[in-house]
């Protein structure tokens, strides 16, 4: 059993998630407008739609939380990639994930383990 507490920290994340996709579709607009970073642009819209589906998923089953926005490298790959080929304004988008949604699930790190645990049976690792 979920409790509530744990429950509205996975709602808030789903939360947080949709306000990331709100972030990186802006910057795909304006990227793409642009036409300097039109392929950074086209990616972040696709990537921005598959955030979306990611947080709906979420909601329904959170499991895998943790363990997806864990690793740093691919958060600073894509900050990377929006520096060089879809200008600067890639970058609120990548501190916004880093600091905003992967710290939060960071902070909160625990009760999704406690989450997972919960819906799978298993007991939380720590």
């Amino acid at each position: 059993m979920i409790n509530e507490s744990d429950r509205r920290i996975v709602e808030k994340l789903v939360s947080k998630m949709r306000t990331e996709s709100i972030i990186w579709i802006v910057i795909a607009i304006f990227q793409i407008l642009s036409l300097v970073g039109i392929v950074c642009g086209i990616y972040n819209l696709v990537v921005s739609i598959m955030n979306l589906n990611t947080a709906k998923r979420i909601r329904e089953y959170p499991v895998g939380v943790v363990r997806s926005f864990e690793p740093m490298a691919g958060s600073l790959i894509i900050m990377c990639l929006n520096i060089f080929l879809g200008a600067f304004i890639g970058i609120v988008g990548s501190l916004y994930h880093i600091f905003g949604v992967r710290g939060y699930v960071m902070d909160n790190r625990d009760a999704f383990l406690r989450v997972e645990a919960a819906l799978t049976g298993q007991s939380p690792a720590n």
